[in-house]
């Protein structure tokens, strides 16, 4: 009988797989290997994974919402990761014009560096996005607005320009909050919340990350999503419009 030690870095990280060959000495000097084994070391992070819930809560005043998310952090196996600290965030990157719970154009957010700071030639720049994909399309590709009779009309304009405001658009709270860290159950999850205004939901797309120490590097995970709305506020429709209306001129 023998024990194998292994170093500080799981078997899914190291450059090559780790095998173990034993080899007998016979009296006549020759030698025979056994077949080599291959031995996965895990009780390491290895990866974090993001889930969100079908349904979302509103508050008791109905001015906010919490949706309901979970990540996963498993080990080089597989195997669940319990109380593993995981670091979270969410930052806006993309906002909405529109009404009547219709989204018109989605643009890149103005912080373009992310810094918090309204550095020269972000206020009113001016992007387009796709309004599912958020891939960046032309300027004046078709978008949709709602005519004075309700109607919703998609048409490719003839301009589109930002209006200079003197704040960063959307701001940083705009989508909403999470908690700082959460730690993972025996199962390798942590649950919580993710708070925002009613008025920032169908107009925000953020960009929510889940991240965890491996090993002295950092593995992440992430994803892109627009802020949603309950059914019961949008059919019929009882969310604000749009509070980028007024900084987008679309003629």
């Amino acid at each position: 009988k023998t024990s194998f030690y292994s170093g500080s870095l799981p078997s899914g990280q190291t450059t090559s797989s780790i095998t173990v060959v034993a080899k007998v000495l016979l009296p006549n000097g020759t030698t025979i290997n056994s077949t080599a084994t291959t031995i996965n070391i895990g009780g390491v992070a290895g990866s974090v994974s993001i889930g969100e819930s079908t349904k979302i809560e509103s508050s008791a005043d109905n001015t906010y919402y919490q949706l309901p998310m979970s990540v996963l952090v498993a080990d080089s196996n597989g195997s669940p990761m319990a109380n593993t600290t995981v670091n979270l965030s969410t930052w806006p990157l993309h906002y909405s014009t529109g009404s009547s719970c219709t989204v018109g154009a989605t643009f890149k957010a103005e912080d373009a560096n992310e810094n918090l700071i309204l550095n020269a030639g972000e206020d009113g720049s001016i992007a387009r996005v796709s309004n599912s994909s958020f891939a960046a399309i032309p300027l004046l590709s078709a978008v949709n607005f709602v005519n004075s009779s309700g109607t919703v009309v998609s048409a490719i304009p003839a301009s589109i320009t930002g209006i200079p405001n003197g704040i960063l658009n959307p701001i940083n709270s705009a989508a909403g909050s999470v908690p700082t860290t959460v730690t993972t159950d025996v199962n390798g999850v942590a649950s919580f919340k993710y708070t925002y205004l009613k008025s920032n939901a169908l107009w925000t797309v953020v960009r929510f990350r889940a991240s965890t120490l491996v090993q002295g590097t950092e593995a992440r995970s992430e994803t892109v999503f627009r802020l949603s709305g309950a059914e019961a506020d949008m059919k019929p429709c009882y969310l604000p419009n749009s509070p980028y209306n007024s900084i987008v001129n679309i003629q």
